[in-house]
């Protein structure tokens, strides 16, 4: 008669395996309570937690939640200084849903000290292109000329600059600002209303 085994312990893939099952079945909750157990019952597994890490700043960026994304942005980066991608992503993420071109600026130049990509490159340059606008419409134009002239050295096709803004209200300034230079520079940057 052969004895019964029990299950040992669920590793941090199993667990990670059971959080990509829930994301598949629309609970993110669930995926985010599970992501965070693997943080705490895996703290030494630098691989495991900077996945688990990853998915729940992608979680609470989700909901709009700034400061516990930024924990675990930061948490990947203490895990893997070296982490390019994960710079890369953030200053995607800051820029686009949190419309904070000024560290999106930051961070995107931090990722291309590590790895000069191309993705990584338009971020930089859609930030440097909000910042010119932003400044242009507080009637800064000295200010503002450095940001467009590194943004250009980025990213000089302004077609497709003004087709990626048009797609994003936090860069609807930038579109303005190319497409209709004359009338939205009347109106101030204001934080897009969720």
């Amino acid at each position: 008669m052969a004895a019964l085994t029990r299950p040992g312990p669920e590793t941090a893939k199993q667990l990670a395996e059971q959080a990509q099952a829930e994301l598949k079945a629309g609970d993110p909750d669930a995926a985010a309570a599970i992501h965070r157990r693997i943080l705490d019952e895996f703290p030494n597994d630098a691989g495991a937690a900077a996945r688990a890490s990853d998915a729940l700043r992608l979680y609470h960026v989700s909901r709009f939640e700034r400061g516990p994304a930024e924990n675990h942005f930061d948490r990947q980066i203490a895990l893997d200084p070296s982490n390019a991608t994960a710079r890369a992503k953030w200053a995607s993420e800051l820029l686009l849903t949190f419309a904070d071109y000024d560290r999106a600026i930051e961070v995107a130049r931090e990722a291309l000290t590590i790895d000069d990509a191309a993705p990584t490159r338009r971020t930089l340059a859609l930030a440097l292109y909000m910042k010119w606008s932003v400044l242009l419409s507080h009637k800064k134009t000295a200010e503002a000329q450095p940001f467009y002239d590194e943004a250009q050295k980025l990213w000089s096709d302004l077609d497709a600059v003004t087709q990626m803004a048009g797609r994003y209200r936090a860069l609807e300034h930038v579109h303005l600002a190319i497409t209709e230079p004359t009338s939205w520079a009347f109106r101030p940057y204001r934080v897009p209303a969720r």
